[in-house]
């Protein structure tokens, strides 16, 4: 029983430390193309970069299927 919620619990895990690698590899490659001059900019720029690439994630891996909720909402306001 216990090996058995191990194997679930380390499972859970695997989905955040895989977005944690490619979230933290992309904003090790843009970093130096950003100026340090504008930090507001910069956190502008990495948070966009973090939000498209969880999006994508999220979307990719089926945890969540974001565009039919957003169809859903689209359609419910139409009428």
């Amino acid at each position: 029983m216990l090996h058995r919620s191990l194997r679930l619990y380390y499972y859970q895990l695997l989905s955040p430390i895989i977005l944690s690698c490619i979230i933290g590899t992309a904003l090790y490659f843009v970093t130096p193309y950003i100026k340090e001059d504008t930090i507001i900019l910069s956190l502008i720029i990495k948070t966009l970069v973090c939000l498209v690439l969880w999006t994508i994630y999220i979307q990719y891996s089926k945890e969540y299927n974001i565009f039919a909720k957003v169809k859903s909402i689209l359609n419910k306001r139409k009428k």
